[in-house]
């Protein structure tokens, strides 16, 4: 169902190219770095460490599950595409915040020091 939704969406177009096996744009080509490219356009879409683990391994006709088979080692592959992919998101989403806090602290500064020099051309 989520999955259904989001290849409907413009959001969803690279999707659909990637698990319809396109690596244009990527700089892994192999079975894995197209996994790896699926799994990190889930995560950017909310999908849970499950939800991705479950597409990689039943949806990515061109993935590693598909070529290898459904076993241990690519359910493992599978899981560490997923953890990567959230990760990578998470410290992406850190980083994202910390910038903006600093460029808050920034403006804040400039702030009070026009509003300091203001205070001393009035009086």
């Amino acid at each position: 169902m989520k999955l259904e939704r989001l290849l409907k969406q413009t959001a969803g177009q690279l999707l659909t190219a990637r698990l319809n096996g396109s690596t244009v744009g990527l700089n892994d080509t192999s079975a894995s770095g197209l996994d790896m490219s699926v799994a990190a356009i889930l995560a950017r879409n909310r999908f849970s460490f499950n939800e991705i683990v479950q597409t990689l391994l039943t949806r990515c006709p061109h993935g590693v599950a598909a070529r290898d088979g459904w076993d241990a080692r690519t359910e493992r592959l599978a899981k560490r595409c997923a953890f990567r992919a959230l990760d990578d998101l998470r410290h992406r989403s850190e980083r994202r915040r910390k910038a903006m806090e600093e460029k808050l602290r920034e403006l804040k500064y400039r702030f009070s020091t026009k509003t300091n020099v203001s205070e001393d051309d009035a009086q």
